[in-house]
């Protein structure tokens, strides 16, 4: 079993998402974006994400949990600073950042 460096047991949804390793330069619209980053929030969350607009803090996000999930954007090939998700907490307004990274640099 993975530790994190604490050596405690991580989340099961930051433990087991293995990525898809899709790059953002071969995404061209907002629903693949989503296509790409629901399964990631649905498992770090544990919970079902219906809508696009639903935010990530009322599903029972936390800080901690939105690092999670942008790592592993990061590793499934995703473009996004680790705080993405705190700035941008909808998965429709996060994959409009990833197709338009500029709009994560006037923070």
């Amino acid at each position: 079993m993975r530790l994190c460096p604490n050596r405690t047991r991580p989340r099961s949804g930051a433990s087991n998402w293995k990525g898809g390793g899709i790059l953002s330069t071969d995404l061209r619209t907002v629903e693949e974006v989503i296509a790409v980053l629901r399964p990631i929030w649905e498992e770090v969350l544990e919970t079902t994400v219906d809508e696009p607009t639903q935010n990530f803090f009322e599903l029972g996000g936390d800080s901690l949990l939105a690092l999670v999930v942008a790592d592993q954007a990061t590793k499934a090939g995703l473009t996004m600073p680790l705080s993405g998700v705190l700035r941008l907490p909808t998965l429709r307004s996060l994959a409009d950042a990833v197709l338009d990274p500029s709009r994560f640099d006037h923070w």
